[in-house]
Formats: C-alpha cells, sequence, structure tokens
C-alpha cells in the first residue's frame, strides 16, 4: 500500500468542485493508495514519475516516489 499526501494547494481547490463530482474524485485519488497506476492512467512527460487521471473533466495530477 502507498501513502498519499495531499497538498494544501490540493484541499483548496478540491473544495471548489461541486458535491458529487469531488466524491468520485476523492474515491479516485483513494485508490491511488492501492494501485498509482491505474489502467487509465497518463505518464507526463515534464516529469519522470508525475501522472495524471481524469474523473470527468477534472484532473488529478500525483507523483508517485
Amino acid at each position: 500500500m502507498y501513502r498519499l499526501i495531499i497538498s494544501n494547494n490540493a484541499v483548496k481547490q478540491s473544495s471548489k468542485i461541486p458535491k458529487p463530482i469531488k466524491e468520485k474524485v476523492d474515491e479516485r485519488i483513494k485508490n491511488l493508495s492501492d494501485n498509482p497506476f491505474p489502467p487509465d492512467c497518463v505518464k507526463l512527460k515534464s516529469s519522470k514519475s508525475s501522472y495524471r487521471i481524469r474523473q470527468g473533466e477534472y484532473r488529478v495530477v500525483y507523483t508517485v516516489d
């Protein structure tokens, strides 16, 4: 299991998401602790350890160390 560290900025930004969508985004983030490489993740070219997942029109960018 991986440990999640969520930045203060991410918490602040997520508070602006409508509640039904935020619940889905939060679930996707929680699932990253079990599998940080879900089938729909995209490796970002700008960093060797950064990835992105989407939930509807929202993106979650994260780094795996």
